[in-house]
């Protein structure tokens, strides 16, 4: 199957994995799980920029809520606290340099 996206040539194959592999005229080659094909396919058919915001304004709901019930959760299971938080204020996690 062959797909037009953005001025740019893809040529799409299915993969034994179920994976699809789609490559650019440039040579390069990116793997897409059928969720982001499914995701390019919908996309390809907008049209209009406003249609395209409120596109990624939901997505982006989405996955704050998906984050808000996860940090519940968690707060609920005892693992999130306010004194985890506090600790947290005074954590270093910077990447150790060699001197």
């Amino acid at each position: 199957m062959a797909s037009k996206l953005k001025d740019i040539e893809y040529v799409i194959e299915q993969t034994e994995t179920d994976e699809t592999m789609v490559q650019a005229s440039s040579q390069t080659c990116t793997t897409f799980t059928p969720f982001q094909i499914e995701m390019l396919e919908m996309v390809s058919r907008v049209k209009d920029q406003s249609v395209m915001n409120d596109i990624r304004r939901l997505l982006a709901d989405y996955f704050a809520q998906r984050a808000e019930d996860d940090i519940d959760r968690l707060w609920d299971e005892g693992i999130l606290s306010e004194e985890v938080m506090e600790e947290w204020k005074t954590e270093h996690m910077r990447t150790p340099y060699a001197q």
